[in-house]
């Protein structure tokens, strides 16, 4: 706890250095001392750390494994090509991932005050992120991605959705949020746009019903499986919320 202390407010810091000289020197420094506290954590730290140590150990053994995406796999195997430890794979991921979620907050920085979106993230996304590594990674690839949505550039966005989803079933979501911005988008040719999203609305769930079904199998559970019961994080949030407000 303390050593995590240490690097919130360090993090912190250099992020208001970020802000004040409009820096993404300091920005990426920040993003780094995330990644780095988070890619460099022990097996024990984390819900699902050890899993992907054993994956990795499995992989490189040449053995199946059960629970994960073909493709993350072969990520796997091409990570193995530099290193046979699979601390590599839990330094890659969050290293990334904590990059593309503070750049992505970066770009928020005129609307927002990069310093206070930070330390929302730190206080309650970052742990999170060091439980649920994948999923994490899917997520800020998407978030990351919607920034060329922001800037009308939509094919710009499909690489990070496809390799999203490539790590992580669940991130097929992020079509949707594709499909949102071209019957929104208002330009010239809006009614055009309208009538290719809903031209490739029945070819792309008919190519990808296989993906969406094994989602639905996957997933309606969490939907079905209703848990009256209340922890502290959900208070916690709660007056963040406030704060923030």
């Amino acid at each position: 706890m303390t050593s995590y202390l240490i690097v919130s407010v360090a993090c912190l810091f250099v992020a208001f250095w970020a802000e004040q000289r409009n820096s993404r020197f300091f920005m990426f420094v920040s993003a780094s001392m995330l990644g780095f506290f988070s890619g460099f954590r022990g097996p024990s730290v984390g819900i699902d750390t050890a899993k992907y140590y054993y994956f990795y150990e499995e992989i490189l053994n040449g053995n199946p494994v059960f629970g994960v995406e073909d493709s993350f796999v072969r990520f796997c195997e091409v990570l193995q090509f530099f290193s046979p430890e699979p601390a590599l794979l839990v330094f890659v991921m969050s290293f990334l991932t904590n990059l593309l979620i503070v750049f992505r907050l970066w770009t928020f920085r005129k609307t927002c005050s990069f310093v206070l979106m930070v330390a929302v993230f730190l206080a309650g996304y970052y742990p999170e992120s060091m439980n649920i590594m994948r999923q994490f990674f899917a997520i800020a690839l998407i978030f990351s991605g919607s920034y060329f949505l922001e800037r009308n550039k939509p094919l710009f966005f499909i690489p990070f959705l496809l390799i999203a989803i490539s790590m992580h079933t669940s991130a097929i979501v992020g079509i949707i949020i594709l499909f949102m911005y071209l019957w929104s988008v208002g330009d010239e040719h809006k009614l055009v746009k309208r009538f290719v999203i809903v031209f490739l609305i029945f070819p792309t769930f008919y190519i990808g019903s296989s993906k969406i079904m094994e989602a639905y199998e996957i997933y309606s559970a969490y939907f079905e499986t209703v848990k009256q019961n209340f922890g502290f994080m959900l208070m916690y949030k709660l007056l963040l919320t406030m704060i923030i407000f």
